[in-house]
């Protein structure tokens, strides 16, 4: 899942809800007034093909191409996740470790052992998404089910609607599947790899390029075989995680 929107609604700005995380994570003090005087009464205006627009006051998100920008929003976001978290107790472990999502930025898994885990996992998060202004994209937002019973139905809601069940995903731009199968991925790895060497095929036939330095182009492209090789090798794994919003 991700978040779609900041909705007008929001009731907390970003940067006040930034703010307060900085000092749950024991920000000095002094630093994080000095980054709440940076959005103070703060303005801002569209400059386009050098001219400049009228200037309307920022009450809501944070500065566009500040450096501060991701870091305030990653501690939004992580403020989202540790009250949605709190007090929740996981089913899952890995090496022993209770782990129930996987994030970047906004970019969220979920993950619970049954269904019932994986819906209060859902509801929670939403709730406290919604507090804070934020909308979760449900076109976004698929289930993943991992299971040796594959008759067993799946009915996942978020905000009133059921989500949609798929046989595998992308996330971080590599592919997830139900059966825990790298072959998808492989092959759209390897799909990539040769229409990259294919839109090369005016150098390969080229007679003013040396041969010297196709060479070093195919040296430079040598993970190709190495993926077809891997393709041939590679056995299916099955992972633990019954069910997994992505």
């Amino acid at each position: 899942m991700t978040f779609t929107t900041i909705s007008s609604t929001l009731k907390k700005p970003l940067t006040v809800c930034g703010m307060r995380g900085c000092g749950n994570y024991n920000f000095n003090n002094n630093l994080i007034q000095v980054i709440q005087s940076l959005y103070t009464n703060s303005s801002s205006a569209v400059h386009i093909n050098n001219t400049m627009g009228d200037l309307f006051k920022t009450s809501i998100g944070v500065r566009q191409g500040c450096l501060l920008s991701p870091v305030l929003f990653n501690i939004f976001l992580e403020n989202i996740m540790d009250e949605a978290l709190e007090e929740f107790h996981t089913s899952i472990s890995i090496g022993g470790r209770p782990i129930c999502n996987l994030r970047f930025a906004d970019d969220i898994d979920l993950m619970g052992k049954s269904e019932a885990e994986l819906q209060d996992l859902t509801t929670r998060l939403e709730e406290v998404a919604r507090a804070y202004g934020m909308e979760i994209s449900l076109e976004k937002s698929k289930i993943l089910v991992n299971s040796h019973n594959k008759t067993t139905p799946t009915n996942i809601t978020m905000n009133g609607q059921t989500l949609e069940v798929v046989k595998d995903f992308k996330y971080l731009g590599s592919f997830v599947s139900e059966d825990g199968s790298s072959t998808k991925e492989i092959k759209t790895r390897i799909g990539i790899a040769t229409s990259a060497m294919t839109r090369l095929a005016r150098i390969w036939r080229s007679n003013t390029i040396s041969f010297t330095v196709k060479v070093r182009l195919v040296s430079a492209s040598r993970d190709v075989p190495h993926c077809l090789s891997l393709e041939k090798k590679c056995d299916h794994a099955f992972c633990k995680p019954s069910v997994v919003l992505g």
